[in-house]
Protein backbone atom coordinates (compact mmCIF):
# COMPACT_ATOMS: atom_id res chain seq x y z
CA UNK A 1 0.00 0.00 0.00
CA UNK A 2 2.77 2.43 0.83
CA UNK A 3 4.29 1.96 -2.65
CA UNK A 4 0.99 2.80 -4.32
CA UNK A 5 0.51 5.94 -2.21
CA UNK A 6 4.10 7.02 -2.92
CA UNK A 7 3.56 6.46 -6.64
CA UNK A 8 0.36 8.55 -6.56
CA UNK A 9 2.14 11.36 -4.75
CA UNK A 10 5.00 11.30 -7.28
CA UNK A 11 2.52 11.38 -10.15
CA UNK A 12 0.66 14.33 -8.62
CA UNK A 13 3.89 16.24 -8.10
CA UNK A 14 5.04 15.55 -11.64
CA UNK A 15 1.76 16.89 -12.98
CA UNK A 16 1.98 20.00 -10.81
CA UNK A 17 5.55 20.79 -11.80
CA UNK A 18 5.04 19.99 -15.46
CA UNK A 19 2.13 22.48 -15.48
CA UNK A 20 4.35 25.09 -13.84
CA UNK A 21 7.15 24.47 -16.32
CA UNK A 22 4.69 24.86 -19.17
CA UNK A 23 3.46 28.17 -17.72
CA UNK A 24 7.03 29.43 -17.30
CA UNK A 25 7.94 28.57 -20.88
CA UNK A 26 4.71 30.12 -22.20
CA UNK A 27 5.38 33.37 -20.31
CA UNK A 28 8.95 33.36 -21.60
CA UNK A 29 7.78 32.94 -25.19
CA UNK A 30 5.19 35.70 -24.88
CA UNK A 31 7.79 38.04 -23.37
CA UNK A 32 10.36 37.33 -26.08
CA UNK A 33 7.76 37.70 -28.85
CA UNK A 34 6.68 41.01 -27.29
CA UNK A 35 10.26 42.23 -27.09
CA UNK A 36 10.97 41.27 -30.69
CA UNK A 37 7.70 42.92 -31.80
CA UNK A 38 8.50 46.13 -29.94
CA UNK A 39 12.02 46.15 -31.33
CA UNK A 40 11.04 45.19 -34.87
CA UNK A 41 8.23 47.70 -35.30
CA UNK A 42 9.74 50.38 -33.05
CA UNK A 43 6.42 50.66 -31.22
CA UNK A 44 6.12 53.64 -28.83
CA UNK A 45 9.69 54.66 -29.68
CA UNK A 46 11.08 51.42 -28.24
CA UNK A 47 14.66 50.77 -29.29
CA UNK A 48 17.46 48.61 -28.00
CA UNK A 49 20.84 48.02 -29.54
CA UNK A 50 20.91 44.78 -31.55
CA UNK A 51 23.60 43.33 -29.28
CA UNK A 52 21.40 44.03 -26.25
CA UNK A 53 18.44 42.24 -27.83
CA UNK A 54 20.62 39.26 -28.72
CA UNK A 55 22.00 39.11 -25.19
CA UNK A 56 18.54 39.29 -23.60
CA UNK A 57 17.14 36.59 -25.87
CA UNK A 58 20.18 34.34 -25.45
CA UNK A 59 20.41 34.72 -21.69
CA UNK A 60 16.73 34.16 -21.04
CA UNK A 61 16.66 31.19 -23.39
CA UNK A 62 19.64 29.59 -21.66
CA UNK A 63 18.11 30.25 -18.24
CA UNK A 64 14.71 28.79 -19.11
CA UNK A 65 16.23 25.74 -20.79
CA UNK A 66 18.54 25.21 -17.80
CA UNK A 67 15.64 25.37 -15.34
CA UNK A 68 13.62 23.08 -17.57
CA UNK A 69 16.39 20.47 -17.74
CA UNK A 70 17.01 20.50 -13.99
CA UNK A 71 13.33 20.07 -13.16
CA UNK A 72 12.75 17.40 -15.80
CA UNK A 73 15.76 15.38 -14.67
CA UNK A 74 14.55 15.58 -11.09
CA UNK A 75 10.95 14.67 -11.88
CA UNK A 76 11.71 11.98 -14.43
CA UNK A 77 14.93 10.24 -13.37
CA UNK A 78 16.45 7.56 -15.54
CA UNK A 79 15.75 4.13 -14.14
Amino acid sequence: MAHIESYRQDTDQRKTYSDRIFALVAIWLITIIGLVGLQGFRLWGFYLEPATVQTIIGATTAGVIGILLVVIRYLFPRR
